[in-house]
């Protein structure tokens, strides 16, 4: 593309997504809030490269098609009765009686809220109800992307947001109609390019977060303006996955770092940042269906050197329930998210290392390491008496690597763990046995 055009990907409805390029001369000097070069594809991101968040095409710009209306109300209450939907028509791409900020304007409000919702009408009313009941006192602009739901979601989010605006006068909403799925990344990315805020809070719509959140988190951004800012969570329902809610709000400082690899340890509803952090870490992976953006965001910014803060208040009401889309990722995508990291921090960079699991889990692990990576593997580490004293002769590959029981592989290590933990206690009685630092000596990849 030559200088002074834009650029936008647009993404069909059918997976996996095939990319077409729609390039288009701008009409209004660049953003100075965004970054001034390309986004970067990181290694995870295989199917589809993110959008160019210095060059978003307005919506009034976008191809016709299928492009999203978006609803700005600046600090204006309009009873719900009042409200007018957004033609079908391609033409009406900003209601009639709403403008988008002006270009190159100061941040309209403080923080933005990104919320990206498909066919939540069941929890999104209490999701925004929890944003009215913020103690945090300044400007906010509570931003919602309707990823083209089939439900009521649209009619209660636009009710809610009403409803919000008439109780907190410092607070703006912005409402954006895909019409048709797109995925979380895509709605997160266009939500924050039609923002002008400094300081960038993130939720799903099925979450609630507590009254203090924000201005707690604000104030944990500010004094550490290039930290991801998280929070531990309390549980929806409150006996929800016991195990794992132990383990996350029972991480310290030093566990956020070295337990990343296993899964990631701020998770992405509980999210504030400066806009910077974000734009420095190129934003998110526009992969769809199915792909873990936040968990390629979160690494993406550890790989350029940036800090993680989690808080140890319980800000967010994390709610679990089965038709979550974090539940429909295939084990193997975030699997193969998790080991690209894994390599490009760790393994890439060791003369050696052994692999704890001589199973199914272990072998996996083993197969989808890079080449150079497969060479250094020195020994599979195991407790069956029948795996233990083994070879696994692979084939494919044409590696011989021995199996042996873990109290002998104390000299071949770095190991990196392929064992569930948290269940019964006996891989955690084994490692504690050897003596091991984590981080030097071991790695949980889980």
């Amino acid at each position: 593309l030559r200088p002074g055009h834009r650029l936008s990907l647009r993404l069909p409805h059918t997976a996996p997504p095939s990319l077409s390029l729609y390039a288009k001369k701008a009409t209004t000097k660049r953003r100075t809030d965004m970054a001034d070069k390309p986004c970067s594809a990181t290694p995870v991101q295989k199917r589809a490269r993110l959008t160019d968040l210095s060059h978003v095409i307005p919506a009034a710009q976008l191809p016709e098609g299928d492009p999203p209306s978006v609803e700005y109300h600046h600090r204006a209450s309009v009873p719900p009765s009042k409200v007018e939907s957004p033609s079908s028509s391609t033409a009406n791409i900003l209601a009639p009686s709403c403008t988008l900020p002006p270009e190159g304007a100061a941040p309209e409000s403080e923080i933005t809220v990104v919320i990206p919702v498909r066919d939540g009408s069941l929890h999104v009313r209490e999701c925004l109800k929890s944003i009215q009941s913020q103690t945090f006192p300044g400007t906010l602009l509570v931003a919602v992307y309707d990823d083209a739901s089939k439900d009521e979601t649209l009619a209660v989010v636009r009710e809610s947001l009403c409803e919000l605006r008439a109780a907190r006068s410092t607070f703006s909403t912005l409402l954006v109609c895909g019409k048709q799925p797109r995925g979380p990344g895509y709605a997160r990315n266009y939500l924050i390019s039609h923002s002008r805020s400094d300081f960038l809070a993130f939720q799903d719509a099925d979450d609630v977060a507590a009254p203090a959140r924000f201005a707690t988190q604000l104030a944990a951004a500010q004094a550490h303006p290039k930290a991801i800012v998280g929070s531990r969570v309390f549980r929806i329902p409150a006996d929800a996955q016991p195990r794992w809610t132990e383990w996350y709000n029972g991480l310290n400082e030093t566990q956020l770092m070295l337990q990343r690899f296993k899964e990631v340890t701020v998770i992405n509803p509980t999210w504030f940042m400066d806009r910077r952090v974000f734009v420095s870490a190129g934003g998110y992976n526009e992969s769809f269906p199915f792909f873990p953006e936040d968990m390629a965001l979160f690494y993406a910014h550890i790989e350029r050197g940036g800090p993680i803060l989690r808080l140890p208040e319980k800000l967010l009401g994390y709610r679990f329930h089965k038709s979550s889309t974090s539940h429909k990722i295939h084990r193997n995508t975030i699997r193969d998210t998790r080991l690209a990291h894994l390599e490009t921090m760790v393994l890439d960079h060791l003369p050696h290392f052994s692999i704890w699991g001589a199973g199914r889990d272990g072998k996996k692990l083993f197969n989808n390491l890079k080449k150079p990576n497969q060479d250094k593997v020195l020994s599979l580490w195991d407790i069956d008496p029948k795996r233990v004293g083994t070879v696994y002769d692979n084939t494919l590959t044409g590696h011989r690597i021995p199996v042996i029981h873990f109290s002998e592989g104390k000299d071949k290590t770095p190991v990196i763990t392929c064992i569930a933990c948290g269940r019964d206690g006996a891989f955690e009685r084994n490692l504690s046995t050897l003596e091991l630092v984590e981080g030097v000596d071991y790695f949980m990849f889980g």
